[in-house]
């Protein structure tokens, strides 16, 4: 088996607990991080290792390090033969972000702007994600980005498996009418099973009288619309701790529960 064992800063617990496992048992290895208790174990048992270098990444935020570790998981992973990821697939992810970009600047107004908008219809809402098949994980990063750099509470599910449940938890409390919205991704890279889940998923949402919105990545490999959605979340979640009135580099309440974590037995 391969183990990839990824932690920013290098000292997350549980990436470290998964490290010390992960060589007792003799699995192959890789690790990604900037340094720490994973660095110092790499070289202990002389393991392949991408060390991040943050230069680009200044508030020294984990989550704004998404690049480095995903890009690092991707050539770590090709390098060991089990994909093939090269100069091209990094030409299309780079074209799918640049448009992300271009339409969606802080000095565009919010009329032209995808991303103003959004955050606006977001503004004081429990946000509701929805994505399926290769953009469950992409949506997963949005979410904690939501969480972290809006400060406002999101939860994700996926689909089809919502289908089986979630649609009858609509009803009540009568406030979701109010309070809550749902975001949904399409693809035109979907199955078309999953493409008409979705449809009517959003039909549904839209019959109990809560709000539905959709997101639809242009790009035309599953690989760049994954971090197609990631640089569009990002850009509707800084807009939205603009809305909120907050700084999202700030983790006030994380920092809290790291320090008084610290010191407690395992």
């Amino acid at each position: 088996s391969l183990v990839i064992c990824s932690s920013y800063s290098g000292t997350t617990e549980e990436t470290v607990q998964t490290l010390n496992e992960a060589i007792a048992k003799k699995c192959q290895i890789l690790v990604i991080c900037g340094g720490g208790e994973l660095e110092n174990l790499a070289k202990q048992h002389h393991l392949p290792m991408y060390k991040i270098d943050p230069v680009y990444n200044q508030s020294q935020q984990p989550r704004m390090a998404i690049g480095y570790s995903l890009i690092g998981h991707l050539v770590l992973v090709a390098k060991a033969g089990l994909l093939k990821f090269d100069q091209p697939d990094i030409q299309l992810i780079q074209t799918a972000m640049a448009r992300v970009v271009k339409a969606n600047k802080r000095d565009i107004q919010t009329t032209a702007n995808p991303a103003k908008k959004l955050a606006r219809e977001f503004h004081s809402q429990l946000v509701i994600m929805v994505a399926a098949e290769h953009l469950t994980g992409a949506f997963h990063v949005v979410k904690n980005q939501m969480n972290e750099n809006a400060k406002q509470l999101s939860h994700r599910h996926d689909l089809p498996e919502l289908n089986h449940h979630l649609l009858e938890g609509l009803r009540f409390p009568e406030s979701n009418q109010n309070d809550v919205a749902f975001w949904f991704v399409n693809s035109k890279l979907y199955s078309q099973r999953l493409q008409t889940r979705v449809r009517l998923t959003v039909d549904v949402v839209r019959k109990n009288k809560i709000s539905a919105f959709e997101f639809t990545p242009s790009a035309d490999t599953k690989l760049a619309q994954v971090f197609e959605l990631i640089q569009f979340g990002a850009f509707v979640n800084y807009y939205m701790s603009v809305l909120n009135g907050l700084n999202p580099a700030l983790i006030p309440w994380v920092d809290y529960f790291k320090k008084h974590l610290q010191g407690t037995s395992l």
